[in-house]
């Protein structure tokens, strides 16, 4: 009998063979960590002598932003001596829960036909904490919730949501906490500016400490306590200012900034031993400004000059009061004072009165003045975006700021100049004249003749912005006129809390 001859090579079952005629593989994927849901081995198992390299690809609607590691959607992997194999893959954890992706395995090349096809990777929403409390709620970056407190109030956390598996991610909050800023000094010279001229300015005070950091929570109550900023210095009644409150929660404390010197001069115009320490910025974490105070005499023979100390922080300190002498013939006997220095912030020490001699005429050497400028503040984005904090006051400028028309921004204190030129104002603003002219008209000198064209918009002192722990500014006495102009201090602002928490969170499922 004949015999057909494809009996003689019958398949035994010992390889099984898929549709292209290879040896079997199969890819499973696996949840590493279940506590996180979104770590995946895809394990390969091939029953091959050989150590091929394997060609992976996920499909489905995944991108590569989708996973923490680099390597995005495809890449290849060896297989070791006992034909196994294992691709790691990871999810972000925040995100958007409808994505499903698989693994296509090949071999010889990507373009090759498919060898094997996972089960599909699900993802699915996770309940996250509910949280009341705070002034304002704020959605930051779709995928996190801020409550952000600008008053002392609880911080109630209702349900800590899946904690079963998700307790240590979706219990933790990142937070931040500013002090309040200290308050501006005053002037109170207890005279008036005939015979003994009095010029004096007074100190800015300095931002609140600003702190950023992390905690678990539970389901409790938490205290927010919300620094305020501190009171500026009152004249007459002699009330010194206050350094900025502390801000706390989770037991986390940012101090307030250091207050602001003042001038106190007794009728003689002299300032008296006693009240000297009056003049000196506040010591805190971070420091007030100093005050200055002058003397000139009705003669113009020469002047007493007294300047405070910076106070001094464990952060940043506060700038100096300063006075300079000019040539021969100048305004009060050769000195003048020049401004009140600034308080510090969370990113510098406070700055000096600013001065420059400037030549436009005659005289040839006058004064652009100012006092110190709030430092620059702290900048945060745990709102999304850039964010500051913690802007230094500025002192009190010269009380009759007279300048140039080149340098009009320098007549007042407590304002930062970005790098491209616009500035800032969340620190208080000290008294001043703000220079929009001219100090007098070419030729028309000495003192005491016609003045024209003189500046004649002094600037009133202004508090620091609440929610910054940003320092007030600090007063100064006359105007362009000998009228008062600002003798108080202005308060810091008030600090803030905000505290921030996962609100859109994933998991992967098989």
């Amino acid at each position: 009998m004949k015999r057909f001859g494809f009996f003689k090579n019958e398949f035994k079952g010992s390889e099984p063979v898929n549709a292209a005629g290879l040896p079997e593989v199969t890819i499973t994927p696996v949840l590493a960590n279940v506590n996180l849901g979104n770590v995946i081995n895809f394990n390969i198992s091939a029953n091959r002598t050989t150590q091929p390299t394997f060609y992976w690809t996920l499909q489905g609607n995944v991108a590569t932003g989708d996973f923490t590691d680099s390597e995005g959607l495809s890449g290849n992997i060896q297989l070791d001596a006992t034909g196994n194999a294992t691709i790691t893959k990871e999810l972000y954890q925040i995100g958007n829960a409808n994505v499903d992706f698989y693994m296509d395995i090949r071999t010889g090349s990507p373009a090759t036909p498919i060898e094997a096809t996972s089960t599909t990777v699900f993802t699915e929403d996770v309940e996250t904490m509910t949280v009341t409390g705070g002034d304002e709620i704020i959605t930051v970056d779709q995928y996190y919730t801020a409550h952000r407190y600008n008053a002392s109030a609880n911080l109630n956390i209702i349900d800590l949501g899946d904690n079963a598996n998700f307790y240590s991610t979706l219990a933790n909050v990142e937070y931040l906490t500013a002090g309040g800023g200290g308050g501006g000094g005053y002037v109170d010279l207890n005279t008036t500016p005939l015979g003994n001229i009095e010029l004096a300015s007074a100190g800015g005070g300095g931002g609140g400490e600003v702190i950023e950091s992390s905690n678990i929570v539970s389901l409790a109550n938490y205290t927010v306590t919300v620094g305020t900023g501190g009171s500026g210095g009152i004249s007459n009644t002699n009330a010194l200012p206050n350094n900025g409150a502390n801000t706390s929660i989770f037991d986390t404390i940012a101090q307030g900034g250091g207050k602001g010197g003042s001038v106190l001069a007794k009728f003689n115009g002299e300032i008296d031993s006693a009240d000297l320490d009056k003049l000196n910025g506040g010591n805190a974490v971070i420091g007030g400004g100093s005050a200055g105070h002058i003397l000139a005499k009705s003669d113009f023979t020469g002047a007493n000059i007294t300047i405070g100390s910076a106070g001094v922080g464990t952060i940043y300190g506060g700038g100096l009061a300063s006075s300079k002498t000019f040539g021969s013939g100048s305004l009060f006997g050769k000195s003048y004072l020049i401004g009140a220095g600034s308080g510090g912030s969370m990113d510098s020490d406070g700055r000096p009165a600013f001065t420059e001699d400037l030549e436009f005429g005659d005289p040839p050497d006058t004064p652009a003045i100012g006092g110190g400028r709030g430092a620059q503040g702290y900048t945060t984005n745990i709102l999304g975006n850039t964010y500051k904090l913690a802007y230094g006051g500025g002192g009190g400028a010269g009380p009759i700021g007279f300048s140039t028309t080149v340098a009009t921004i320098y007549g007042v204190g407590g304002i930062d100049i970005d790098a491209d030129g616009s500035t800032q104002s969340v620190g208080g603003v000290g008294a001043g004249e703000y220079n929009n002219g001219t100090m007098f008209t070419r030729g028309v000198y000495p003192p005491g003749t016609a003045f024209d064209n003189w500046p004649q918009n002094p600037t009133i002192g202004r508090k620091g912005q609440d929610g910054t722990g940003s320092g007030g500014g600090g007063g100064a006495p006359f105007s362009y006129n000998y009228t008062a102009l600002s003798l108080d201090g202005t308060e810091g602002g008030n600090g803030t809390v905000i505290v921030k928490y996962i609100s859109s969170f994933r998991k992967a499922t098989i």
